[in-house]
């Protein structure tokens, strides 16, 4: 199915981040969303992305665990990034 393949295939590099991150692997030809949240839950982006391979920038975000979640129009999935300065 769509869902697992988007699963098996959706990953962030590098992890450990440190200014940025690429996240490849979305298999939609549409937009779908990022949103990257700390420990907390808190949101610290929220984005709509159209491209397969999309790098992120996050220059201010100190060092920590983050959780990327990835919505396409038929699924969300969500990996933990390290970012180490």
């Amino acid at each position: 199915s769509q869902i697992s393949i988007l699963k098996s295939q959706f990953s962030i590099s590098p992890n450990p981040a440190n200014t940025h991150f690429t996240i490849h692997g979305i298999d939609t030809h549409g937009a779908y969303g990022v949103i990257i949240r700390d420990t907390h839950g808190r949101t610290l982006l929220n984005t709509q992305l159209s491209i397969l391979n999309s790098q992120i920038s996050i220059p201010n975000f100190p060092s920590g665990i983050y959780y990327v979640t990835v919505t396409t129009p038929t699924s969300t999935v969500t990996r933990k990034l390290t970012v180490v300065k």
